[in-house]
């Protein structure tokens, strides 16, 4: 079905107001079908790529994680949850499931609505409470719509709220997950093998690719080009007003239509402006 979206052959579908929309739109505002998108492939990939990964997402560089005993993923799965005299079903997005540990994995696309803390405290509360192996440590982790000031703070009140098994929550932006796929399929400033990441299969290549071409229907930058490599590798001259294109295009201008506080225009290449580098531009303030 996602190649059929990403290469508009999966046509348009009817709404309840009998207006049909495509696919296409549709998978940008349903988190159900990114969840499925991107970690429906995210289960075939090899464990040490897995694990890479989870580490990143998770912020874990201890070696003690064991990440690479992967056993199952569960999608969408129903958990009860007690409170006092109330009772109902809580529907985590994913359970990732390992040897050593448990890992809920909540998901929100990047056009859709924003986490939420009460979310998380049901779907931990039902886990610890109906998951028949809620013995296990068990790990959060959100993904999207998430500021960083509101992620620490549900973190720190949830994790004194429950018992030992909570051992960790962590929530992150779509764009530093997706950079984190681009830069392993296509590294330009890491070495996997410093990651201990000895192969790359092509199976894993295959699903990567599948995976940055999900997210890029997101309207998520998939291109592994940063700044820092254009400023380091480049060639280009600075620009200056002195350039002798510029100066005939400016005079001509002056003599047929511009003129400022009776000032020709031209008399901007004369003034001493200094060039203005690639070098110059990083230091300009840019939003994020």
């Amino acid at each position: 079905m996602l190649k059929a979206v990403l290469h508009g052959k999966a046509g348009r579908i009817g709404t309840s107001d009998s207006e049909k929309i495509s696919w296409s739109s549709l998978f940008k505002t349903h988190e159900d079908l990114m969840t499925a998108a991107v970690f429906g492939r995210f289960a075939y990939l090899s464990p040490s790529v897995q694990a890479l990964l989870l580490k990143q997402w998770l912020g874990i560089n201890e070696a003690e994680h064991d990440f690479e005993q992967f056993e199952d993923i569960e999608f969408w799965p129903k958990f009860d949850l007690v409170e006092g005299d109330d009772s109902c079903f809580v529907e985590p997005d994913l359970v990732l499931r390992f040897k050593e540990f448990n890992l809920i994995i909540e998901v929100k696309p990047p056009a859709g609505g924003d986490q939420y803390f009460e979310q998380w405290r049901k779907e931990i509360a039902s886990f610890l409470q109906s998951d028949n192996k809620n013995y296990l440590p068990l790990y959060f982790l959100a993904i999207g719509r998430i500021g960083q000031y509101n992620a620490k703070g549900w973190a720190r009140d949830l994790i004194a709220e429950n018992d030992e098994r909570l051992q960790m929550i962590s929530a992150l932006k779509w764009q530093p997950v997706t950079d984190s796929i681009v830069q392993l399929r296509h590294p330009i400033s890491i070495s996997i093998k410093s990651e201990n990441v000895d192969v790359i299969t092509s199976q894993d290549i295959r699903i990567l690719d599948d995976i940055i071409a999900a997210l890029h229907l997101y309207g998520l930058k998939t291109a592994n080009f940063k700044w820092k490599h254009l400023i380091k590798n480049n060639s280009f001259k600075s620009l200056s007003l002195a350039h002798s294109g510029l100066s005939k295009d400016l005079n001509h201008f002056n003599t047929t239509f511009y003129r400022y506080k009776n000032n020709p225009l031209s008399t901007l290449t004369s003034n001493d402006h200094k060039a203005l580098s690639l070098d110059v531009i990083t230091l300009w303030p840019r939003t994020t």
